[in-house]
């Protein structure tokens, strides 16, 4: 670990795009003309498939426990400490719902609910959180940072 505490390592968003075009019908004079919709190619299987190939994520699984992440959303910031990572248990506080800290699940990322990336946090993509029945879908992660040095530090007798 280095000496200065606190240090937050940073992921930054990027958000591809792709343009595809519907499916064209046979040409008749009474319907309009076929137009081109652009679709984010994160929201295209094979660009989702790409994305995660990409390394703008953290997998819970390679974590130890009582590592501290720093996630931002376009519209909350959480802390989350990771408590069993091959279960994805995690204590997490922040935004509206978990004004306090609070015990749950992070089943992945997502496209909310689609396309889950198991046990992962994904910039671009939605944090999934279970909790008993509950089930939580943050807006889009935008940022996702490690703190560093989050261990006490000093002699501590048992």
């Amino acid at each position: 670990m280095s000496d200065q505490s606190n240090k937050t390592a940073l992921l930054e968003p990027h958000t591809p795009e792709v343009e595809a075009d519907p499916e064209k019908e046979p040409s008749s004079e009474k319907q309009p003309q076929s137009t081109v919709h652009r679709v984010p190619k994160l929201c295209l299987l094979d660009g989702f498939s790409e994305e995660l190939n990409e390394g703008r994520g953290i997998n819970l699984t390679t974590l130890e426990s009582l590592t501290v992440l720093q996630v931002k959303t376009a519209s909350a910031f959480y802390q989350i400490t990771v408590l069993e990572p091959f279960k994805s248990k995690v204590l997490i506080q922040g935004g509206s719902l978990f004004a306090d800290a609070a015990q749950v699940t992070l089943s992945g990322a997502s496209l909310g609910r689609s396309f889950l990336k198991m046990s992962c946090i994904w910039i671009g993509l939605s944090m999934e959180l279970h909790s008993g029945d509950c089930t939580v879908v943050t807006s889009p992660v935008s940022s996702i940072g490690i703190l560093e040095d989050s261990f006490p530090t000093g002699s501590f007798a048992a």
